[in-house]
């Protein structure tokens, strides 16, 4: 569960990141800069994402009733 909630955490932060740093009509930057740190942002959302799915998926294991 710790892990899920840093995973979800991390998401979020970088959820903010995107909002705020891609999203601003007052933080211009060249396009190709632009582009490459949004597909940085991009690629750690992903992970974050796929981190989360999986934390997710191994409780519902863990938590299933061991048949007896």
């Amino acid at each position: 569960r710790r892990r899920l909630q840093l995973h979800q955490e991390k998401l979020a932060l970088y959820h903010q990141f995107e909002v705020r740093g891609f999203n601003h009509p007052e933080n211009p930057r060249p396009a190709r800069e632009q582009a490459l740190k949004q597909l940085v942002l991009q690629a750690g959302i992903q992970y974050e994402e796929s981190w989360v799915r999986w934390c997710e998926q191994a409780l519902a294991i863990i938590e299933m009733p061991d048949p007896a």
